[in-house]
């Protein structure tokens, strides 16, 4: 593919239109003929084969990619609830309001927008500066596996270093499971402070108080 003008320019077009091209088809049979090899390489190493160990290989491979995909759909879930949480904070403030993004005027006239993204989650600047000052990084670790909840506040320290690095002041990680703040703070040691999920969907709570405390005063915005 060297030298080429358009780098692996043939597999974007069999990805993306479904055509297999003929410098592509003719190597078809090869292809097969490797993957048959590899297969037959595996099932002579195993002791026995059986249908139930068929079908634990098959997860083996498509287990990671399934649970991918559902930690993504419990992640966007997560920060839409979250997205929302902050309109409500905000309302009586809002003068533009999308899907992915909530842009309120202050009471100073400052234009501030909180914006859904993916690294990070949700982020808070004032467009009024230029360039745009940036507030606040927001990560939402939204799933409830406690046993894998120190892998992800590791991710919401990574995410919160890109974030300082481009010029953020504050950092937020919001937790859908339990955890201990104390290792949470070592393990996570950019993060500012952390909330859990269920204490922000209680308005009751002493979270959902702090948490509404917090992001009024990053809007600039009365409390009512």
């Amino acid at each position: 593919m060297r030298g080429s003008g358009q780098p692996f320019g043939r597999f974007r077009k069999m990805e993306q239109e479904n055509e297999i091209t003929s410098s592509a088809d003719a190597h078809i049979s090869s292809l097969c003929k490797a993957l048959v090899g590899s297969g037959e390489q595996l099932l002579l190493g195993l002791p026995n084969v059986t249908v139930q160990l068929i079908h634990e290989l098959q997860l083996l491979t498509l287990g990671p990619l399934l649970r991918g995909s559902k930690n993504n759909q419990i992640g966007s879930s997560a920060t839409r609830r979250v997205l929302k949480l902050v309109a409500n904070v905000a309302k009586g403030h809002i003068v533009d309001q999308g899907p992915s993004h909530i842009t309120v005027r202050n009471s100073s006239g400052r234009i501030v927008m909180a914006m859904f993204s993916s690294d990070p989650d949700i982020t808070i600047r004032d467009m009024t500066s230029h360039p745009p000052r940036l507030l606040v990084s927001i990560e939402i670790k939204g799933g409830g596996d406690v046993s894998n909840i120190h892998n992800r506040i590791g991710e919401a320290e990574k995410s919160h270093q890109k974030a300082k690095a481009e010029g953020y002041h504050l950092f937020w990680t919001i937790l859908g499971a339990p955890a201990d703040l104390k290792t949470a703070s070592i393990e996570s040691p950019t993060t500012n402070k952390f909330f859990f999920l269920s204490g922000l969907l209680d308005e009751k709570s002493k979270e959902w108080t702090g948490f509404r405390s917090d992001i009024a005063h990053e809007f600039g915005i009365p409390q009512d």
